[in-house]
């Protein structure tokens, strides 16, 4: 902005500028916003590694004794926008029985993020001393702006990633070491996307006037995501001739006549992701700890630190599910203690998730060390009480002591005194609705070993970000990925994980020999267009419905495995080459995945395309399973199939539901029944295990079966016994979880069958969720006749039976989408 000045003024400051210091030029986007009042010296301060700083700063004169460092915000890498904390980690493996169920409504769990602030390169700002300083004059915050793409002229893309929600700085030279050379570059062609926004930066220039080089260095606050997927965001660093966002500069200088806050509300926030549960009541599926008793009470204890406490008034709020469901009410008791005083004492009823928000009294919260205690008291009478930890947090008054090198809060004062910086080059940051500005002129005075930083406030309870240059955050670079064509015809469209591609051509020229018109796309693709660059299923989804409208798209084939752990809570480094949507099947099936949601275009949980995936983790898999798809296609034995059964259950005759199964068979196969009901355990799996091994196009089995195993007839175990290499089979399994194929660490039947060597399976059909023998009744007869219709794909008979079972009971999810394909949806059974 322009500064106005008396004529005595002017005289003034040329005097000054002749005798003790040459003012550089500088850039409008970087001069701070101060007035000029009274007897005041203007210095060049310095606000990055180079005395060639292109900032200005007002500073006071010195009628004060007190000695003082004034420090100007150095730059550090950041974004706008606020998102909770990431949360910790997690162990364990969905457990493929019902629980106890009941129906409830999900809670809200919204948060307030608290960012974290970080620095980096040291800056020698310019001593000075403090005076009472005029009264701050107010400059707009810079909020991230929407942005057409093809509006912008770019020359130069960098992505950088983030995964905490902080403020950021990226200097020249890191951009350069990632194969992004900025030199020369105007400060004003340097623009930051996320999601289609201009995010503000702040740009110092370096050793040069005007133009990025050498020293220079760009900050912008940077929001990590929290989503089932990752907590990584993505911004792209661009060098364009149109737009440009730059955060602008508030003088912060402090009054120090002032009296400043001594405490603020703050919020620690414990989500520990240590366990997952697919039956989860809330709306995650991690949780901290499962906590269980049968008569006998018992305690579990979690302890918290809090650095900074001022005694007064707090609040814990508490979040628990309930998971036994007994016909008792209340099924659960639970005692809350906190550093061994009682807080809370409650009963409550069913499989739910509850949210308890409770007062606490001054003096119950300690510096330091502090105890949560849960106890289970199991004194209802029913026969065992489990109740789950999901999270907590404690709301309470914390002095403004810098923790970490740093601090946010949000608050509302004229000024703000933080104490225990590590060093005297502050930064600092005000963050309003997504806005921002950096905070100039903020005084800094050592005391002891450590920093007190005073500033002005914004005259607003606005957010703010506080730290030394040296603990700035620093983003992950990565070279922008080109823009793919994804446009091409695509009849039978794969999507891909990146390491598999080159091993799918044997695929793919049988495909095209079919008179398929193919396409191979890599999932990252579909990232940089759908999803800004971030992993995200979401953007598969939304692609292949761009695939079905407009790529003539009747086949979608998935290769990668997948695991629900996607940020690596438990710790296992699995990989999750193609994600997995997930929804809730039902009361006791909350978080299944389920891939065929991402064939449902019109949004009616009916899925429009035929869909598979190849749920491989390594090219040799890849190559196993392909050789088996091509070699059942060539089979002698077509025409030939298995009705396998397990024993009854109470009203489940599995044996009578096979029976009728094999009725839509056509009557020239040859059809072998295997029930446990007639023939006992031992000569059942005889008769199973022979059949697979002679060569049998369809094996079908029908009963109770968990990830790992068909009740006691087959488990993962005897898939190494096969010796039918060669004669690949189908796998039709009618029973729950028997397609469960997102484990983190273990295979279960479906890789066992699909990938463990040449024999085994080409394809496998089943739930990956709990099924209801009822929905299985209804759609079993739907879906056999079509798979021994000649000419007719695996894929295309799971597509129209499915289309006819929504119509008539809309409703089974369990099927409609917990029961799915592994393997080729264009493979044929029938010639």
């Amino acid at each position: 902005m322009k500064l106005s000045l008396t004529p005595t003024i002017r005289v003034f400051l040329v005097t000054i500028m002749l005798v003790t210091v040459v003012l550089q030029p500088y850039s409008a986007a970087h001069a701070s916003a101060a007035s000029l009042s009274g007897n005041q010296t203007i210095n060049a301060s310095l606000s990055g590694p180079s005395v060639q700083s292109r900032e200005l700063a007002v500073m006071p004169a010195k009628p004060t004794p007190r000695p003082t460092t004034t420090a100007v915000a150095s730059p550090t890498p950041t974004t706008v926008k606020a998102t909770r904390t990431p949360k910790q980690t997690a162990t364990s493996t969905p457990s493929p029985t019902l629980q106890p169920t009941s129906t409830v409504e999900p809670i809200a769990t919204t948060t307030t993020p608290e960012p974290t602030v970080v620095i980096e390169p040291t800056l020698t700002p310019a001593p000075t001393t403090a005076t009472p300083a005029p009264t701050a004059v107010p400059v707009a915050f810079a909020t991230a702006m929407p942005v057409d793409p093809a509006s912008l002229q770019l020359t130069s893309t960098l992505n950088l990633k983030v995964n905490k929600t902080g403020i950021y700085r990226v200097t020249y030279e890191m951009l350069r070491d990632a194969g992004l050379d900025l030199a020369g570059v105007a400060a004003s062609a340097l623009t930051v996307i996320n999601r289609d926004n201009m995010i503000p930066i702040y740009v110092y220039v370096g050793n040069q006037p005007e133009s990025f080089g050498p020293g220079g260095f760009i900050e912008f606050y940077g929001e990590a995501l929290d989503t089932t997927y990752t907590d990584t965001n993505v911004y792209t660093l661009q060098v364009s001739n149109t737009l440009t966002s730059q955060i602008p500069v508030q003088d912060a200088r402090p009054d120090m006549q002032l009296a400043a806050p001594t405490s603020y509300t703050k919020t620690l926030r414990v989500n520990n992701q240590n366990k997952f549960a697919n039956y989860a009541p809330g709306t995650e599926a991690w949780y901290d700890t499962s906590m269980s008793v049968t008569t006998a009470s018992k305690s579990w204890d979690f302890t918290f630190q809090i650095n900074g406490l001022v005694d007064a008034p707090a609040a814990l709020e508490l979040v628990v599910w309930g998971v036994t469901n007994w016909t008792a009410n209340p099924d659960h008791h639970l005692v809350v203690n906190i550093n061994g005083l009682q807080v809370t004492d409650q009963k409550f009823d069913g499989l739910v998730a509850k949210n308890f928000k409770i007062d606490l009294s001054a003096g119950v919260l300690r510096e330091g060390t502090n105890t949560l205690q849960l106890t289970v008291p199991g004194d209802l009478g029913t026969q065992s009480d489990t109740i789950v930890l999901d999270r907590y947090s404690i709301t309470y008054q914390q002095a403004f002591n810098a923790q970490n090198g740093g601090l946010s809060f949000t608050s509302l004062d004229d000024l703000f005194t933080v104490s225990n910086l590590p060093g005297q080059n502050v930064v600092a940051y005000g963050l309003r609705n997504g806005g921002l500005v950096r905070l100039g002129n903020i005084d800094v005075q050592p005391v002891g070993e450590t920093f007190t930083a005073n500033f002005a406030g914004t005259n607003q309870s606005d957010t703010f970000l506080l730290a030394t240059a040296e603990t700035l955050l620093t983003p992950v670079l990565e070279a922008a990925r080109l823009k793919a064509d994804l446009t091409s015809p695509a009849e039978y469209l794969v999507i891909s994980h990146p390491d598999f591609i080159s091993g799918l051509e044997p695929l793919v020229q049988a495909r095209q020999a079919q008179g398929l018109t193919v396409s191979v796309v890599d999932v990252n693709d579909i990232y940089a267009q759908y999803s800004y660059g971030v992993f995200d299923a979401q953007a598969i989804k939304k692609y292949i419905a761009y695939a079905a409208q407009n790529l003539g798209t009747r086949y979608v084939l998935l290769v990668g495995g997948d695991t629900y752990d996607y940020r690596n809570y438990l710790g296992y480094n699995s990989i999750s080459f193609i994600p997995s949507l997930y929804v809730a099947t039902g009361p006791g099936a909350k978080f299944i995945a389920v891939d065929p949601l991402y064939a449902d275009v019109d949004g009616n949980y009916v899925p429009d395309l035929a869909i598979g995936r190849f749920p491989v983790r390594t090219n040799e898999e890849l190559s196993r399973l392909i050789g088996k798809t091509l070699a059942y296609a060539n089979k002698s034995y077509s025409g030939t199939a298995v009705f396998a059964s397990d024993v009854i259950d109470g009203a489940a005759s599995f044996k009578n539901l096979s029976d009728k199964l094999a009725t839509g068979i056509p009557s020239d196969w040859t059809v072998q029944s295997i029930h446990m009901d007639d023939l006992g355990a031992a000569a059942a799996k005889t008769q199973l295990l022979d059949a697979m091994n002679r060569g049998t196009a369809l094996i079908t089995y029908n009963g109770h079966s968990s990830p790992s195993a068909w009740s006691s007839l087959f488990t993962t175990s005897d898939v190494a016994a096969l010796t039918n290499a060669g004669s690949p089979f189908v796998a039709v399994q009618w029973g729950c979880w028997n397609t469960y194929y997102v484990d983190p660490a273990n295979d279960y039947l479906v890789q066992k069958f699909l990938l463990s060597g040449d024999n085994g399976a080409a394809a496998v059909l089943g739930g990956t969720t709990l099924i209801y023998f009822g929905s299985e009744e209804m759609f079993g007869p739907l879906l056999t006749p079509r798979l021994a219709t000649p000419g007719l794909s695996v894929g295309q008979a799971l597509q129209d039976a499915k289309a006819q079972l929504g119509q008539n009971d809309p409703g089974l999810i369990d099927v409609l989408l917990g029961w799915t394909l592994m393997g080729d949806p264009a493979l044929i059974i029938t010639p």
